[in-house]
This record gives structure tokens, sequence and C-alpha cells, in this order.
């Protein structure tokens, strides 16, 4: 596993991983990230635009696991009517 720096927020931090594309991908989505929710937000201790930015990110994973169980079941009704086909 190779350790990796990468820059988020002009902190730079080292993140151990296999693949240095996909980590250098992630810091900057989670650098443009936390830029534009800083600007929206305005002038606010990095700490809490953290938490902010953590809790917003969670709300994103809970959505897209609703969604999930939604279309495996509906995936589920539509291979059923295939079988009664």
């Amino acid at each position: 596993m190779k350790t990796l720096d990468v820059n988020v927020l002009g902190q730079r931090v080292p993140v151990k991983g296999e693949n240095a594309q996909k980590i250098r991908e992630y810091a900057d989505y989670l650098d443009a990230y936390l830029r534009e929710l800083s600007h929206n937000i305005g002038v606010i201790e990095q700490k809490t635009l953290h938490i902010v930015a953590g809790l917003n990110l969670v709300e994103t994973i809970f959505l897209l696991k609703e969604e999930n169980k939604r279309l495996e079941k509906e995936l589920e009704e539509v291979n059923s009517m295939l079988q009664g086909l």
C-alpha cells in the first residue's frame, strides 16, 4: 500500500491506498465540495465546516441507499413478471 500526499483546503494530508488516481480524484472532489460549501455558508470554523460537510455527505449516502433499495425491489418485480411470461 502506497502513501500519497493530497491537498484539501490547502492542508497536506498523507493517505494510504492502492489506487493513487482514485485517491487524488476523491481528494479533489472533497476539496472542491468543501470550498463550495464554505462559499455558500460564509465564514465559519473549519471544524464546523467539516461537520456540516460530513452530515451532507451522510444524507447523500442514505438517499442513495434508499434509492438502491427501491430499484432492487423494482428489479425483482420486473424479474417476477418476466418469469411469468
